[in-house]
């Protein structure tokens, strides 16, 4: 074994050792699962007739959960609620859990409640008369709504084959305070890994910032479940700048101790 092999090796088996460290196991008797599970009696009074489903979706459904930053998404599956639309089912929803003590915190699809110290963010969803499983969403920063396919994120990324990476990038996310969101990481890392043969964890990482800091900013990057809605403009400019700029500095380090730990 050559001393590249060797070198490229320890950088891997470094990566995964703190892949390792910050991961999440969902399972039914994991503090996510528990902070989900007391808020399920409280959501089906709120759905009453109109619940169909709920489940954990998000980064614990997807096998991209990380310890440091990553809240428990609760998908709430709903029927059509005539007269209604997703605004005000969201901030119904949002009105709920205030009147309830819970100190509901408004994101941009989902409403966030802290319980035993864990973050859960609630997504309200309303089904379209489809046997596809698409869904309607709110996106309060942009006062519109939104169509996609929950299970269909969940599929095409817990089957991606670079969960690993992705949660290296989400590390680094969160070591740096970058904003960006979880679903568009995720699908970056796979665009960025899209022709990369499997040449251990180090190499692979690395390959996406380098994609970052050079593509990053020009790419455009959409919602597998629905070409229209566009999750590259969820961020403004000066965003991406600031996430391509970290990848630069990365590139320029010359141990994985700076860039992940």
């Amino acid at each position: 074994m050559s001393s590249a092999s060797v070198n490229r090796d320890l950088a891997s088996d470094y990566v995964a050792s703190v892949v390792e460290k910050y991961a999440v196991h969902p399972g039914p008797s994991s503090a996510a699962a528990r902070a989900a599970n007391e808020l399920v009696p409280a959501l089906r009074e709120w759905a009453g007739r109109y619940l169909l489903d709920l489940g954990l979706s998000g980064s614990y459904a997807k096998g991209t959960a990380i310890s440091l930053g990553t809240a428990v998404d609760l998908f709430v599956s709903l029927s059509e609620v005539a007269g209604d639309n997703m605004k005000h089912i969201y901030w119904s929803l949002f009105q709920f859990l205030a009147d309830r003590g819970l100190q509901p915190q408004a994101q941009n699809v989902s409403v966030r409640v802290e319980r035993n110290g864990t973050q859960v963010d609630v997504v309200p969803g309303q089904k379209q008369p489809s046997i596809t499983g698409d869904h309607t969403l709110y996106r309060r920063k942009k006062g519109s709504w939104v169509q996609t396919n929950v299970a269909e994120h969940i599929r095409l990324v817990f089957a991606s084959g670079w969960t690993r990476e992705i949660r290296a990038l989400k590390i680094w996310r969160e070591r740096n305070r970058l904003d960006f969101p979880s679903f568009y990481l995720e699908l970056t890392v796979m665009k960025a890994l899209s022709d990369a043969r499997v040449d251990g964890l180090a190499v692979n990482v690395s390959r996406v910032f380098e994609y970052v800091s050079d593509r990053f900013m020009r790419a455009r990057v959409v919602d597998p479940a629905n070409s229209k809605n566009v999750l590259s403009d969820d961020l403004n400019p000066e965003e991406k700048q600031a996430i391509a700029v970290a990848a630069r500095k990365v590139i320029s380090m010359s141990t994985w101790e700076q860039v992940l730990w």
